[in-house]
């Protein structure tokens, strides 16, 4: 998030203020019921996006407000500054005696200093309700604006991302090796943190073993397949200096294709009456001609006999 604030009248300058991509929170509610009964309250998921750092505490679940340490100081100083004046001003007005040439103001003093000292009380109280109300509106927008998903949505959302992070690995390792040609675990690890750090500006712990493993186990490695899994470990019986190589775009693409129809069963095919019916018509043609040819016969049988 980017904020701007002025450094002087006519210009900005652009401040980077540190935000949380995503955020999951996991937290359960404490009920004194549940707890006596011996039960176990459920455990709620929730997921937010682009949370500002000064802001974290906006999300977090029962959050209460309360008055920060500077309205309490504004507020306690102006309530002791009150109590005084207005002590003074009644001890004055009762027990002091008048100065020789001082205007006796009697109660209008008091009435003043008590309207001064119920303004500033006022203005202290005013300020924290404004404070609680601009921070339930902070809370509110978070909530409804920055809320992803719950519950069973933030686990899909963490499988889908899990999944998508697998074939991305698999998919960068494939695409170095195309690329750059026969390359050794080694070289192919180094090179996939440098095209990350050059192209995303991101310092990432490539796990090129893994990379391997799925590219042996979809049949993309044209070379180096046979170092793949030969000891107690996927991958622990291959030597550093073995050069991996990988198949073309269309070996690749028939690899793929013949996995997936392996994984996916073809559905059966279904007869339709339609068919079954024009199977069947073929064969009344077929009685509907004999009867009639029978037909034909005796009656040319009972002409020749009537002759």
């Amino acid at each position: 998030m980017e904020l701007k604030f002025p450094t002087s009248f006519y210009t900005a300058t652009p401040m980077q203020e540190p935000t949380y991509d995503r955020i999951i929170i996991l937290y359960r509610t404490t009920n004194k019921d549940e707890r006596a009964a011996n039960k176990v309250s459920p455990i709620y998921v929730k997921q937010f996006k682009h949370i500002p750092m000064a802001d974290l505490d906006v999300v977090f679940p029962d959050k209460k407000v309360s008055m920060t340490t500077l309205d309490l100081i504004i507020l306690s100083v102006g309530v002791l500054l009150g109590v005084y004046l207005i002590l003074s001003e009644l001890y004055t007005l009762l027990f002091a005696a008048p100065k020789e040439g001082a205007e006796d103001e009697g109660p209008w003093g008091f009435l003043a200093v008590l309207m001064s000292v119920g303004v500033l009380i006022s203005k202290s109280v005013v300020s924290y309700q404004t404070s609680k109300e601009r921070y339930h509106s902070l809370v509110t927008s978070s909530l409804y604006e920055k809320n992803m998903d719950s519950d069973r949505g933030v686990f899909f959302y963490l499988i889908n991302s899990l999944e998508e992070q697998e074939f991305m690995e698999t998919l960068l390792g494939y695409y170095t090796l195309f690329t750059h040609g026969g390359m050794t675990e080694g070289q192919l690890d180094r090179t996939c943190e440098e095209l990350l750090k050059e192209r995303f500006a991101a310092e990432v712990d490539f796990e090129v073993g893994d990379s391997l493993d799925k590219l042996k186990a979809f049949g993309l490695l044209e070379r180096g397949a046979e170092a793949r899994g030969t000891g107690d470990g996927e991958g622990a019986g291959a030597s550093p200096d073995t050069v991996y190589e990988v198949v073309g775009l269309r070996e690749a693409h028939q690899a793929l294709y013949d996995m997936w129809c392996a994984a996916v069963p073809k559905p059966k095919k279904k007869k339709s009456k339609d068919s079954s019916h024009k199977s069947k018509t073929p064969r009344k043609t077929k009685s509907l001609s004999r009867t009639s040819s029978a037909a034909d016969t005796s009656l040319t049988h009972s002409g020749d006999s009537a002759e």
